[in-house]
């Protein structure tokens, strides 16, 4: 599950090119894990591993691993990252709230994770539908979930002696 609603934003727009770097960059995960997937030099999202498909609390990944990412809801997503709808108190007054903010939001994100892509992963990421146009339709209710399919570790209880003559 995507940490905050930055890291879904991300997501949602290179979720197969996240796939490939959590296998590249991630050997061992456990259930409640958060995953720092850096995409670009300067860019990262973070995930939360929900749940193994193994019963065990732990796994290893290999290059054959499966991955499951699920979509994530608009519904849900609106629940799991409120906005601000309320000033606050703070020193910074005269920052916008995430309200005012709401239109520039995801378009601002978008300029900024291009400016870090090449140019022919841009054209492909590029969303086809605006994303602020995106924000406004109700999707059916799902729930957002990284799943992994991965290896249990070997007992380490159990000694072998493999080497004994």
């Amino acid at each position: 599950t995507p940490v905050s609603s930055d890291d879904y934003e991300i997501l949602e727009m290179c979720r197969d090119t996240v796939e490939v770097l959590v296998l590249n960059q991630i050997r061992v995960v456990y259930v409640s894990q958060v995953i720092s997937i850096w995409v670009s030099k300067t860019m990262y999202l973070k995930l939360s591993v929900d749940r193994l498909e193994s019963n065990l609390p732990y796994g290893k990944l290999e290059q054959m691993t499966e991955l499951f990412i699920e979509s994530v809801s608009k519904i849900e997503r609106n629940k799991s990252y409120p906005k601000l709808n309320t000033p606050s108190n703070n020193v910074n007054n005269d920052v916008p709230s995430s309200e005012q903010n709401h239109k520039n939001g995801p378009s601002l994100l978008w300029d900024k994770l291009s400016e870090y892509l090449p140019s022919s992963l841009v054209d492909l990421l590029k969303p086809s539908e605006s994303l602020e146009d995106a924000d406004d339709v109700t999707y059916q209710s799902d729930y957002s979930q990284m799943l992994c399919r991965v290896h249990p570790f070997p007992n380490v209880n159990k000694q072998t002696n493999c080497c004994s003559g």
